[in-house]
């Protein structure tokens, strides 16, 4: 029985060593790795403004322009912006089997019309700390869109005439920025904004308080041992 005893002991000690090294360990790796390794590659600039901007312009024309109906596309913004967007929604119409026109044809007799104007597209990437606010935190991604939109029948009377805005936010490392944005779409490329409070203040704190918690930690192990 004592034998017994002594054995269940030694066995408990031993599991309750390896658990306690195993919870530290993984801490101490916690601490230290920037961020996951394994993450999903964020969607790119222009997927979401195809998904935020023309989503609902193109849901709009689907609802007020009859099936196999003509439309035309007009813009007044500036040149690029506007061949992105009339490029991207005619191929959408067309694959719903509308006629596109851009520009408008002389006999507009049947033409419903589409004006897209006042486009803004603010894109920015907050520098943002990591676990703990320090190493690798990476940059917050936050795109604020908007434009508006006027659908006019062919005799001329006006079916919508609305702003259509939509943002996005999320967290991307400083490797996706590449991948993300599209050097030939100016307005898909973001400007980047430092935190000063994480780089004067925070971060000179978490840094000091998490060095001295992988020094304790790594002498509490050998403590252990």
């Amino acid at each position: 029985m004592t034998a017994n005893g002594s054995g269940n002991a030694g066995s408990g000690f031993v599991r309750s060593f390896f658990r306690k090294t195993y919870r530290r360990i993984a801490l101490i790796v916690w601490i230290i790795l920037p961020a996951p390794l394994f993450s999903q590659s964020p969607p790119s600039n222009e997927t979401i403004l195809r998904e935020k901007l023309l989503a609902p312009v193109l849901e709009e024309v689907v609802l007020r322009v009859p099936a196999r109906g003509k439309v035309a596309f007009q813009t007044k913004i500036k040149a690029g912006l506007a061949e992105w967007l009339v490029r991207n929604l005619s191929d959408s119409c067309l694959s719903r089997n509308y006629l596109v026109y851009s520009p408008p044809p002389q006999d507009s007799g049947k033409v419903y019309r589409v004006e897209l104007s006042d486009v803004n597209i603010k894109l920015i990437y907050r520098a943002r700390g990591g676990r703990l606010g320090i190493w690798g935190g990476g940059w917050e991604r936050r795109i604020n869109m908007s434009l508006h939109l006027a659908i006019t029948k062919p005799d001329g009377q006006m079916l919508v005439s609305r702003n259509v805005a939509g943002t996005w936010q999320d967290r991307i490392q400083s490797k996706d920025i590449s991948q993300i944005e599209n050097p030939n779409l100016p307005f898909t490329v973001g400007t980047k904004s430092d935190s000063r409070f994480i780089k004067r203040w925070l971060e000179p704190v978490l840094v000091t308080g998490a060095t001295a918690t992988v020094v304790y930690l790594f002498f509490s192990l050998r403590s252990d041992r």
